[in-house]
């Protein structure tokens, strides 16, 4: 009986170690938003760049149809210009 709860422990064990191992952190990060004119007209084709002030590090992306843009995969942290 103490063997049979000792392996069962063990394997209880071992499984949630390795579990927790799955939850894999995300390291970066992201931004979004619309270009839009002094008209409020939001401005398809923009060209949108963001660089990471402490390292230089650019980032860029073209706006949709509707001026919107979405830049993933960035340095977390910033600022940002």
């Amino acid at each position: 009986m103490k063997k049979t709860l000792l392996r069962f422990t063990l394997i209880i064990s071992v499984v949630l170690i390795f579990c927790n191992s799955l939850f894999a952190q995300v390291t970066t990060s992201g931004i979004n938003g619309v270009v839009a004119s002094d008209k409020n007209e939001n401005l398809p084709g923009a060209a949108v760049v963001a660089t990471h002030v402490p390292s230089g590090t650019q980032y860029g992306t073209i706006t949709g149809p509707d001026g919107r843009y979405v830049i993933k995969g960035m340095r977390s942290g910033g600022p940002y210009n």
